[in-house]
């Protein structure tokens, strides 16, 4: 498990690398707030990177693609 401020990713599944797309492809991604609560949840969510930044040792992402994505969001009184 990983922290991200005050949220928690979970990543149960394992995490695949894929060399040839320059992408890095997580299985069963859970993103849980500070109160245990699933916020976000991917069957399969895939990172691509530039290639070029990574010569400079630097992970710049280029595309998020999210699978079978549940997200949980919530509005206040106040409409934030």
């Amino acid at each position: 498990m990983s922290r991200i401020g005050n949220a928690a990713v979970v990543v149960p599944n394992g995490v695949d690398v894929t060399i040839a797309g320059l992408s890095l492809t997580v299985n069963g991604l859970v993103v849980r707030d500070d109160k245990g609560k699933v916020v976000l949840a991917s069957p399969r969510a895939s990172i691509g990177f530039d290639g070029s930044s990574l010569l400079l040792g630097q992970f710049l992402p280029r595309s998020l693609d999210l699978s079978g994505l549940v997200l949980s969001l919530t509005i206040r009184p106040d409409s934030s």
